[in-house]
């Protein structure tokens, strides 16, 4: 895919693309001859105070580097480590530790606060990669456990015990609501485009830029990974690990058993994790 093939060296998104994937095609340097010989080239001390905002995985892209911290997000110099902007949120001491991607020049954080059990609030801020301004900012009243990004969409779901289950997605170019769906649950994971929807009975694909059903079918999959091309959901059930099409929502296979918050494919192969 072009797109892909411009971002060499960077990382956008958590699980580096919007598949979720944990695999750079591109990448080259690091592999299984080489990993033991890798020495440090810089490091930064995060910002740190008593807080609920805290440290996740950085991003790269537009040669910097994204990190979480205990004010809010910094960005360094990719080469150097020297800090390019610091971005602090309104109260750092009661704000979740967000979650990222970028989209082009922009990145999308969501965060819920963290003081309120019973009715917490999420917002999601838009930042100008360059330069850390705020380019847009919008609270919602229920929380945001998750955030994909993908095809000028920011897509999140929460709920609580005062807010209903519902996945929104809001423009990443205005963070204008493009499109909302009450009582169903979203992961962040999207398939080229498609969005994997879940209620307590039935899955439904979507298309992430309009929110129009694409398939649906009986059952609970939550989507924790897919395929480099988009072509495949690696879903679980709480139980078992499927590869079902994109496309079709078509049982591809079950590996029983093989539950996984904790995959990546490159599109042959999926690799998950377990303790020990």
């Amino acid at each position: 895919m072009p797109a892909r093939a411009a971002a060499t060296v960077e990382w956008p998104h958590p699980g580096y693309d919007a598949e979720d994937s944990y695999y750079n095609p591109h990448e080259s340097a690091i592999n299984r001859s080489t990993i033991g010989h890798l020495t440090r080239r810089w490091t930064v001390q995060l910002r740190k105070q008593a807080a609920c905002a805290g440290f996740s995985a950085p991003l790269v892209a537009a040669g910097r580097v994204i990190a979480t911290d205990q004010y809010g997000i910094s960005a360094y110099n990719e080469s150097t480590g020297a800090a390019s902007w610091h971005f602090d949120w309104p109260d750092p001491v009661g704000t979740e530790t967000p979650s990222m991607a970028v989209d082009g020049a922009t990145l999308i954080a969501a965060t819920t606060d963290c003081f309120s059990q019973s009715d917490p609030d999420g917002t999601i801020v838009a930042l100008d990669l360059a330069t850390g301004r705020v380019r847009w900012r919008v609270t919602s009243d229920a929380p945001a456990f998750s955030l994909v990004v993908d095809k000028g969409m920011a897509v999140v779901w929460g709920e609580s015990p005062s807010d209903e289950r519902a996945t929104v997605a809001y423009r990443v170019a205005d963070g204008k609501v493009a499109w909302r769906k009450a009582g169903y649950q979203s992961a962040n994971v999207s398939a080229d485009g498609r969005l994997l929807l879940t209620d307590t009975h039935q899955t439904s694909a979507v298309s992430i830029s309009t929110g129009v059903p694409l398939w649906t079918r009986s059952g609970y999959w939550q989507a924790k990974a897919a395929t480099p091309a988009g072509d495949r959901f690696l879903v679980t059930n709480g139980q078992s690990l499927s590869a079902i099409g994109a496309a079709s929502g078509a049982v591809l296979w079950t590996a029983r058993g093989g539950s996984n918050d904790l995959l990546a494919t490159d599109g042959r192969r999926v690799f998950a994790w377990s303790a020990g």
